[in-house]
């Protein structure tokens, strides 16, 4: 058994996605606790970005763990 196109992509390009995002994530978190930056923008705004940012971290970093777990055992086998 080896993994498929799906999963070969998954651990391919997420690693790079998940940076991004833990990066986008620190930038908004700062965004919140900079008057400038949220009256320009709107703490709603910021604040539901930032959520969207989080909750999209998380589905990426579940399928990278999930498909790397899988990679692990097919090398046992």
């Amino acid at each position: 058994a080896k993994l498929s196109y799906k999963q070969t992509q998954i651990l391919s390009s997420h690693p790079e996605k998940i940076v991004a995002l833990e990066a986008k994530i620190k930038e908004l978190n700062a965004g919140l606790s900079d008057p400038k930056i949220y009256q320009q923008i709107g703490l709603t705004a910021l604040y539901n970005d930032l959520e969207a940012a989080k909750s999209e971290l998380e589905t990426l970093e579940n399928e990278y763990f999930e498909v790397l777990e899988i990679a692990e055992n097919l090398e046992q086998i």
